[in-house]
């Protein structure tokens, strides 16, 4: 693990990266120069392979947001069931984006528009939302636990033991001051959705402080939080070396460089008083680059802010020749593309300090040429997710991506059912204009629905018709059209969304839907478990990157956190065991509540290897811990001799440890009593375990 205070010692910190990067390229050492046109290129690169390849996260994009493309038919309804004035109607049709229901109509005036609202309008399905969410919900519940980062020792000793229980909930207290909870979530969408995620750290460590009274009713600034702050950014702006599997950084084995960019005014780096260079940010080819991809920074950066122009006479020769190149304050509202870029380098081999191993540096540069920041890491900043990831490829398939053509289809067979319907209800009515004169088929044609609503009279001669030899039955006559059979689309719909939950291996019952025939036992325990199994392979990336992220918080914490630590730990450890840590009992468990405090330097608590994890289904759960216990109680409890020989009181443990794994209160404790307070006549002690070994067993 990496230690700051020898970095520090030998310096590599970011000042020494201030002395190197801060001023004009000119006054930056070979080292340096070196190491900054390479961030340069890799940047370039990195922004190109983004513009490159947007369309298909625009494109997952658009398939999610397939509900929001729905609203035009509930709009036009709100507008036509209010009492407007033509132009009103007319002008919230525009403002709304209806133009496509105005349409041209003539009347005795002249002609005018209309808002004409369809019976039947196109239906998008949201299939890629739906099974997504369902696959979405289970990985993540699944993972939703308390702690959510459980730390457990490579050697099972008391000792690390007590270690792991402070760190564990130390880190759950990080976990709910930032949000890590959340941020898993919107991880795995992420990994579902577009088929890999990477976590970025905002800085290198976050922390608040306030104001508060000590003891003596003194004035004490005291820290509120700290812990690690995330960016999720969208893939589009994101990119990663491709000379190694992405996955490597959860181990941090391969991989040597990373980033992420994002778009900031001028006004805000200007203030930042942790940047350097402010006032040397050019324009730079990345406006340019940008300028020339317009619907790519539309789609994965919709805002109105824009790249200054240069106002040199005879365009851009020499980056510092011209004034003209660089921002100021008038460019204030302008917008600047920020690089979050880190990479793994030998601090020595670059003029940045006096250190010979490897340590990742966090380079936050302007336009890509202009760094205004620099530092080192102590912990590998990406956390990376995958999605079922053949790795020898740059791009790979995402839940949403193999969803997207049946969604298609399924919309176009609606589409189509939906016409059928349409031209099945057509009709044609034949007038006789013999017996019907103009104006009353005029009439008719206007009457609306007042056509079904209210008794209608047409005026006729009998005597007439019988001259004419006609009958006013045969005024009307009306044709139907041969029907379109409409069962063979909705059989498609179902062969295409079975199709669907085939290949992607989703039950009936994970979906919460009944089988399409009776399944017996044995059918519905094999598609449970294949639908597990192939669930567990798609998590098995999500508990991966958990590890990765839960050792990145731990080396933060131990980095930067504060010296002293306090942590609520179980009541079960003797005072000796805590202090041979190096910590002190705080607070003793006075309340029964099974929890005592402690608190010491967290110097205490190093370490180079966190053993295995159960952060997701494999982690015991406590139903099933208590009816392990339950066994164990019964056996012991049916046994005089094993009884006699353990006593009463570790019978007792037991019997509150399943207690508290059922969910009773942490203040409900049984306790041994006293022999002047045992009630005379009471039944022996077997029956008694007995008893309550059935009540356990009844409970559970």
């Amino acid at each position: 693990m990496i230690d700051l205070n020898v970095l520090n010692k030998r310096g590599v910190n970011a000042e020494t990266a201030k002395q190197g990067f801060a001023g004009d390229d000119s006054e930056i050492s070979d080292k340096g120069s070196f190491l900054l046109d390479r961030i340069r290129h890799r940047i370039d690169d990195g922004l190109n392979h983004c513009i490159k390849n947007h369309k298909i996260y625009h494109a997952l994009d658009i398939a999610w947001d397939a509900p929001l493309k729905q609203v035009s038919h509930t709009l036009a309804h709100s507008i036509s069931d209010q009492d407007l004035s033509e132009e009103s109607v007319l002008n919230a049709a525009r403002d709304w984006g209806l133009t496509g229901m105005l349409e041209d109509v003539k009347d005795t005036k002249g002609q005018k528009q209309k808002l004409n609202l369809p019976m039947f309008f196109n239906i998008f399905v949201p299939l890629v939302r739906s099974y997504v969410t369902i696959r979405w919900a289970r990985i993540y519940n699944d993972r939703r636990q308390y702690p959510l980062f459980k730390y457990e020792m490579g050697k099972n000793t008391t000792t690390n033991k007590l270690r792991s229980e402070i760190i564990t909930d130390r880190v759950q207290v990080i976990s709910n001051q930032y949000g890590y909870s959340e941020l898993l979530k919107q991880s795995i969408f992420h990994m579902l959705h577009y088929g890999w995620a990477a976590q970025f750290p905002q800085e290198e460590w976050h922390s608040e402080k306030q104001i508060g009274l000590d003891e003596a009713g003194e004035e004490e600034e005291k820290y509120s939080k700290e812990g690690i702050r995330y960016n999720l950014p969208h893939p589009s702006r994101v990119f990663l070396d491709q000379a190694h599997r992405p996955t490597t950084f959860n181990s941090d084995s391969g991989c040597m460089f990373a980033g992420y960019w994002r778009i900031m005014r001028y006004r805000d780096i200007r203030s930042n008083s942790k940047f350097w260079n402010t006032d040397k940010i050019t324009y730079g080819k990345t406006s340019d680059l940008l300028g020339r991809a317009r619907t790519y920074l539309e789609l994965v950066s919709p805002c109105t802010m824009e790249f200054p122009k240069s106002r040199a006479s005879f365009g851009i020769t020499d980056r510092e020749s011209s004034i003209d190149t660089v921002y100021n304050s008038t460019d204030d509202d302008k917008a600047v593309l920020v690089t979050e870029y880190y990479e793994k380098i030998i601090p020595s081999d670059h003029g940045l300090g006096d250190y010979d191993h490897p340590v990742w540096f966090r380079f936050c540069l302007a336009n890509d040429d202009t760094i205004l920041y620099a530092a080192p890491i102590p912990y590998c900043p990406v956390v990376y997710y995958a999605y079922d990831p053949h790795e020898g490829k740059s791009i790979n398939s995402s839940l949403s991506l193999e969803i997207i053509p049946f969604q298609d289809q399924v919309g176009n067979l609606l589409s189509q059912y939906l016409l059928s319907v349409k031209q099945n209800l057509a009709n044609m009515t034949f007038v006789d204009t013999d017996q019907v004169p103009k104006d009353m088929i005029d009439k008719l044609q206007n009457w609306g629905e007042k056509l079904f609503r209210s008794l209608n009279f047409m005026p006729f001669s009998s005597r007439q018709n019988k001259f004419a030899q006609s009958d006013v039955r045969e005024a009307f006559t009306s044709v139907r059209f041969n029907a379109l059979d409409t069962n063979g689309i909705v059989g498609a719909m179902r062969q295409v969304i079975d199709m669907l939950e085939r290949l992607l291996v989703i039950s009936a019952q994970e979906i919460a839907q009944v089988a399409s025939h009776e399944q017996t036992a044995e059918e519905v325990r094999t598609i449970a478990g294949t639908t597990t199994t192939r669930l567990a392979f798609t998590a098995s990336a999500v508990d991966d990157a958990m590890l990765a992220w839960k050792e990145q918080v731990y080396r933060g914490l131990m980095a930067y956190g504060e010296e002293e630590v306090y942590a609520q730990i179980n009541s079960g450890y003797t005072p000796e065991q805590i202090n041979d840590l190096g910590f002190t009992l705080e607070e003793e468990d006075a309340d029964r509540s099974g929890l005592v405090g402690v608190r010491g330097q967290k110097t205490a608590l190093s370490l180079d290897v966190i053993g295995s994890y159960r952060d997701s289904t494999d982690r015991i759960s406590d139903n099933a811990m208590a009816a392990a216990l339950t066994q164990l109680y019964q056996m012991v409890a049916s046994d005089p001799e094993i009884r006699q020989t353990v006593g009463i009181d570790q019978v007792l443990d037991v019997i509150n440890q399943i207690g508290e794994q059922l969910g009773l209160p942490k203040d409900f404790k049984l306790q041994k009593l006293s022999p002047e307070d045992q009630p005379q006549g009471q039944a022996s002690q077997g029956d008694q375990m007995a008893a309550v070994a059935e009540e356990i067993r009844n409970s559970i």
